[in-house]
């Protein structure tokens, strides 16, 4: 049998708004990979209105993303799409993929990452960002990202322009 999912952690439940670890760390971890054995690892994220994600990039983790509340504007390779509540995204491994919330309102994603550990990326580049004063060094981030089997391959997708700033 698998060592790694035989260190899997006991049953647990988690509460709305809980985090498994780190709850100052975002997205949102709900299971990581000590939780399952190296199996994988699940996030909620929030997205504030007309805010974007990470810039194009590629990871070694396949991945989904289910939009539970909102929508996203979803770049995967060459293809925009637009994912409203309910949608789902399948990200394969070493697949370019950006998003931005492309809502007036908070966009609500729950992801998965497999294999587990994506949530180590997360907290050491959360703990430089909580270190930094002013704007954030992008190839500090990119060099973190890289560490954890990911790596940025283009730019960041677009902001839609807030009906406010019509």
């Amino acid at each position: 049998m698998n060592t790694k999912i035989e260190s899997q952690a006991a049953a647990f439940v988690l509460n709305a708004g809980e985090a498994r670890r780190d709850s100052w760390v975002k997205p949102t971890l709900k299971v990581g990979a000590a939780d399952s054995g190296g199996l994988l690892s699940v996030h909620e994220g929030i997205l504030p209105p007309h805010e974007p994600g990470p810039p194009l990039h590629v990871e070694d983790a396949s991945e989904c993303m289910f939009v539970i509340e909102g929508s996203l504007t979803v770049q995967l390779d060459n293809e925009v799409h637009e994912v409203s509540s309910g949608g789902f995204v399948w990200i394969p491994r070493d697949t370019p993929h950006a998003w931005v919330n492309s809502s007036p309102g908070p966009t609500r994603i729950l992801a998965v990452s497999v294999p587990g550990g994506e949530e180590e990326m997360f907290l050491e580049r959360a703990e430089y960002l909580r270190s930094v004063h002013g704007r954030p060094n992008p190839e500090l981030v990119n060099e973190i990202a890289t560490r954890h089997g990911g790596r940025v391959v283009g730019p960041p997708l677009p902001v839609p322009e807030s009906e406010s700033a019509m």
